[in-house]
C-alpha cells in the first residue's frame, strides 16, 4: 500500500501584520471591518453636533429676536429661512423655533404676522388657520384679538371659525353696529359656502331659517336710533346688505314660501326702503340705484314710529322714489324667478378696518383712468363713487359701480391716521369685499381680502379687480 500525505504549514503571523489585521480603539481591539463601520457612525455624531450648534445659533437668534420687542427681526428669521431653499415649510419650521420663546408667544401679533407670510409664501390654508387659532390658546380673547383673527379666518376660507369669533364679539361689544354687520357677512358667505356644496340638495328650509336671522341682524343696525354718532349713515351699507341677502335667498330657493317673505316689510317698507337696479319699464318700486354710486336717503326718512334712518346724507346722488304702479315686468332670471327689483351692481368694494376710531380711505382707479374717492366721490365717467367719508369707527367706505366697464380696477387705501394701533395684535389691517357680477347670481363672484397698513397717510394697493 502507499500511502500519501498532505502536511499544511500555516505562517506565524509577523508584529506588523498582527497590527495591521487589528486596531485599538481605547485598549479595545476591533476587526478591521468593525473598525469600517465606526467611519459612518462618526460621521453622523458630527453631523448632530452641527445640527445642535445650528440650532442653539437660532435659539439664540430667536430669544435675541424677542427681545428686541418688534416684528422686525423674528419676521427677517423666517424670511431666511424661507429664502434658503426651505420655501414655506422652512419658514413654518423657523416658526416652530421662534413660537419657544416666551415673550414672542405672548403677543398675538406674532402669530397673526406669521400667519401672513406663510399664506405669501404658498404655504397651505390649513397651516396658516393652525397658526392662527394659537393667538386664542396663548391670550385671553379681548373683542379686537377675535376681530382681527376672524377677519384673517375669512380671507382663509376658514368661515365657520370666523363666524364663532364674530358672535363672540358681538357679545363682548354689543354697542357696536359693526359688531352686527360683521357676524351678518360672514354669516352670508358661510351659508352661500354651505348651499354651493349641496347644489340643487341644499335644505330650503335651512337656508330660510339661517338668511332670517341675517336678516334680524341687519335691521337691528337699520333701525337701532342709538348707535353712537361716529356711525352715522351705517345704516344704507346694510340696506345694501339686506336686498342682496333677500335676492339670493329667492334666487337659490325660489320654491320656499317664507324665503319670498323674508324681507322685514312691517319695520322697512319696501315701497321706500328696498334697493333695486332700475331697468328701463317695469323697474319695481324701492330706491333705484339707476347709474348711483350710494344709496342716498332722504333726510328724516323714519322707520317704525320715528326711527331716523341715515338722515341728512352728505352722498351727491338722489334717491328716487317711484310713484304709481308698476307698469310692466321684468326680465325673469334662469330659475323663472321674476328679478324686475333684483338688485344688480357691476362691481362693489366694501372697506372697513379692524381698529377703531381709525380713519382709512378708500381710492378705486377705475379703466377709464379716473379716479374715485371721498374727494371726488363721483365718477364722470362711469357714473360710480363712493360714499360718505368714515373719519372714525370701522367704516365702511363703500364704491359701487352699476354699469361696470370691463378692465382692471385698482383698489388702494390711504391710512390716515389711527388712535388705537395696538402692540398686541399690531397695527391695522384693511378688510375688503369685492364683489363683481353682484346680483347676477351665475356669473356674481366675490373675494374677500385683508392687508395690513403700516405707513400712515401713504396709499397702498390692497386689491385688483379684473371684469371681463
Amino acid at each position: 500500500h502507499t500511502h500519501t500525505h498532505t502536511h499544511t504549514h500555516t505562517p506565524t503571523p509577523t508584529p506588523t501584520q498582527t497590527a495591521t489585521a487589528t486596531s485599538g480603539v481605547g485598549g479595545k481591539a476591533t476587526t478591521a471591518a468593525e473598525n469600517v463601520d465606526t467611519q459612518p457612525q462618526a460621521v453622523e455624531e458630527a453631523n448632530k453636533r452641527g445640527r445642535e450648534e445650528a440650532t442653539a445659533r437660532k435659539r439664540a437668534s430667536a430669544a435675541s429676536a424677542a427681545a428686541q420687542g418688534n416684528d422686525g427681526p423674528w419676521l427677517a428669521i423666517m424670511h431666511a429661512a424661507s429664502k434658503n431653499g426651505g420655501g414655506y415649510e422652512g419658514a413654518y419650521d423657523s416658526y416652530l423655533l421662534l413660537a419657544g420663546e416666551m415673550k414672542l408667544a405672548a403677543r398675538p401679533s406674532f402669530f397673526i404676522r406669521a400667519s401672513e407670510l406663510l399664506t405669501e409664501l404658498d404655504a397651505p390654508a390649513l397651516l396658516a388657520v393652525r397658526v392662527l387659532y394659537n393667538v386664542l390658546e396663548a391670550h385671553l380673547p379681548d373683542s379686537r384679538t377675535c376681530r382681527v383673527v376672524a377677519y384673517h379666518l375669512l380671507a382663509l376660507g376658514e368661515m365657520d371659525g370666523a363666524v364663532q369669533l364674530l358672535q363672540m364679539v358681538l357679545s363682548l361689544e354689543p354697542a357696536q353696529p359693526h359688531s352686527l354687520t360683521d357676524l351678518a357677512l360672514a354669516r352670508f358667505h358661510a351659508l352661500r359656502g354651505k348651499a354651493a356644496v349641496h347644489g340643487k340638495e341644499v335644505d330650503a328650509a335651512f337656508v330660510e331659517a339661517e338668511a332670517r336671522q341675517i336678516v334680524h341682524m341687519l335691521t337691528d343696525v337699520i333701525c337701532c336710533p342709538t348707535w353712537p354718532q361716529r356711525f352715522d349713515q351705517i345704516e344704507w351699507p346694510c340696506l345694501l346688505l339686506l336686498a342682496w341677502v333677500c335676492d339670493w335667498a329667492t334666487w337659490r330657493c325660489p320654491t320656499q314660501e317664507g324665503i319670498r317673505k323674508l324681507w322685514p316689510e312691517t319695520v322697512l317698507p319696501s315701497e321706500k326702503f328696498r334697493l333695486h337696479t332700475k331697468r328701463g319699464v317695469g323697474a319695481a318700486t324701492g330706491m333705484s340705484l339707476e347709474g348711483s354710486p350710494t344709496v342716498c336717503m332722504e333726510a328724516s326718512m323714519s322707520v317704525d314710529a320715528g326711527v331716523e334712518v341715515c338722515a341728512g346724507s352728505d352722498m351727491d346722488c338722489e334717491l328716487e322714489q317711484e310713484k304709481g304702479a308698476v307698469q310692466g315686468r321684468g326680465n325673469s332670471s334662469s330659475n323663472g324667478v321674476e328679478d324686475c327689483g333684483t338688485l344688480r351692481i357691476g362691481v362693489l368694494v366694501w372697506l372697513g378696518w379692524d381698529t377703531d376710531q381709525t380713519d382709512v380711505d378708500l381710492h378705486v382707479r377705475e379703466p377709464t383712468g379716473e379716479e374715485v374717492f371721498y374727494g371726488h366721490n363721483r365718477s364722470r365717467s362711469t357714473g360710480s363713487g363712493v360714499s360718505r367719508d368714515f373719519t372714525q369707527g370701522f367704516g365702511p367706505e363703500v364704491y359701487t359701480c352699476v354699469h361696470a366697464p370691463a378692465g382692471t380696477y385698482h383698489v388702494e387705501t390711504n391710512y390716515y391716521t389711527s388712535h388705537q394701533d395696538s402692540t398686541a395684535t399690531g397695527s391695522t389691517s384693511a378688510v375688503v369685499w369685492a364683489v363683481t357680477h353682484l346680483g347676477d347670481f351665475e356669473r356674481e363672484k366675490v373675494v374677500f381680502d385683508t392687508k395690513r397698513l403700516t405707513q400712515h397717510k401713504q396709499r397702498q394697493r390692497v386689491l385688483t379687480l379684473n371684469v371681463a
